[in-house]
């Protein structure tokens, strides 16, 4: 088993600490390379950790590092914005992080299927000229390889420090946004319980037509979960499980009824 994405936390802290030490080994960290550059300090917040399993069909690792030493004004955010243009379409400065790229040894060549994975993470309540643009790239990916093998995901922190257009209306236009694109499922971010666990559960869910997966989130005190820990999907035939980690923060004040907890397994 393979866990990959952006864990919003660093080697040496306390939520990595959980992973390795249920057996899962950091590939990027074999590297000696980082992912992400913030105030002139370099590290890692993405990550690929594999089971001890998975690790053994692992040849190489590499962290490709197109984003994080390169200019914001090479950013897609950026576009328009400069006297000088400095956007170019291309994967340079594409996203704020770097990816990591895992080669593997497999026994046997599986017939090929392709399915289109588009996922999203840190969308934050972006109502504005930009949100059209957005829409319209989501559009675009999918309709490369077609609706019947694409799937439409989030990583999480669709909502919370909005800008005005979606946090004076408690985020529900970025929702509408989100529900439309068909959106098939996000993880939360710490920025859904900004309004507390029950507000998450009850209001959000309610305005969302996609589910929001919390696999390690808790009943406080409990081992219960307390949301949909994953969510199977059938694309062309192939089945694969979603299933993510919330994101850590501190639960809403008056709404002790969460708690973070291991890995999943």
């Amino acid at each position: 088993m393979f866990l990959t994405g952006d864990f919003n936390a660093y080697d040496r802290e306390d939520p990595i600490k959980v992973i390795t030490d249920a057996g899962y080994l950091s590939q990027e960290a074999k590297t000696g390379e980082y992912t992400y550059a913030f105030g002139g300090s370099v590290g890692s917040l993405d990550h690929v950790f594999a089971s001890p399993e998975a690790d053994a069909v692992v040849n190489d690792v590499d962290v490709w590092n197109i984003n994080s030493v390169e200019s914001v004004a090479l950013e897609y955010s950026r576009y328009n914005n400069n006297v000088t243009d400095f956007y170019a379409a291309d994967a340079f400065r594409s996203s704020d992080h770097d990816p990591a790229v895992v080669g593997l040894n497999l026994d046997s060549t599986p017939a090929v299927v392709d399915i289109n994975l588009i996922n999203t993470n840190d969308f934050h309540g972006r109502i504005d000229g930009n949100a059209v643009k957005f829409a319209g790239t989501v559009e675009q990916l999918r309709a490369e390889y077609g609706d019947a093998s694409s799937l439409f995901l989030s990583a999480g922190d669709n909502i919370g420090a909005s800008l005005f257009a979606s946090s004076s209306q408690m985020d529900v236009p970025t929702l509408d946004v989100l529900n439309a694109l068909e959106l098939r499922t996000s993880s939360d971010g710490n920025h859904e319980f900004d309004g507390g666990f029950n507000d998450l559960k009850v209001r959000i869910s309610e305005a969302a037509a996609f589910d929001y997966l919390g696999a390690n989130v808790y009943l406080a005190g409990t081992s219960t979960p307390a949301q949909q820990e994953y969510a199977v999907f059938d694309v062309k035939g192939c089945q694969g499980r979603r299933h993510r980690r919330s994101h850590g923060g501190d639960p809403h004040p008056g709404h002790p009824v969460r708690d973070l907890g291991g890995p999943v397994r």
